[in-house]
């Protein structure tokens, strides 16, 4: 085998190999998004949730509010579940991610179908509800790992 068919082994084992860590880390954020899903549905358990986010990260919700810092926004997110989302079973609908050329952040958006209990306005007594809506989110590569940096419900 000549020096030149060798390099030309070496590229395209290169460009494979980056390849295949796009594919994983577009999973890892589908897991991401999965994981986040699971800890709204126990109740936007803080434990569950402080292990998706950055330490600086940002979640935001017209009607919900604007909070920043990982610990912040995961007991801001255990406050809207216990007074506003009782009960709530998320649907995260056809993620599309787009990554950045460094490979260590993406541009994430997906649909949410969720059924939830929501307390009546007067009575405060449970109803059910559908609510539609979608996320726009940033994730970035720490250490690693995958985790959102910032992220809207609209």
């Amino acid at each position: 085998m000549s020096g030149s068919e060798l390099e030309d082994i070496r590229g395209r084992l290169r460009i494979l190999e980056a390849r295949l860590e796009e594919v994983e880390d577009r999973e890892a954020i589908r897991n991401l998004i999965v994981d986040y899903a699971r800890a709204c549905d126990q109740g936007n358990d803080p434990r569950l949730l402080g292990v998706l986010f950055a330490d600086h990260a940002v979640w935001e919700c017209e009607g919900f509010g604007r909070y920043e810092g990982r610990a912040r926004l995961c007991d801001a997110l255990k406050g809207i579940a216990g007074e506003k989302i009782w009960w709530s079973l998320h649907y995260m609908i056809s993620p599309r991610i787009e990554m950045d050329a460094d490979g260590n952040r993406a541009t994430v958006f997906w649909y949410l179908w969720e059924s939830a209990t929501i307390p009546e306005g007067v009575s405060g007594k449970p109803e059910p509800h559908w609510v539609g809506a979608t996320y726009d989110a940033i994730a970035v590569k720490q250490a690693g790992r995958w985790l959102f940096q910032w992220m809207r419900l609209n």
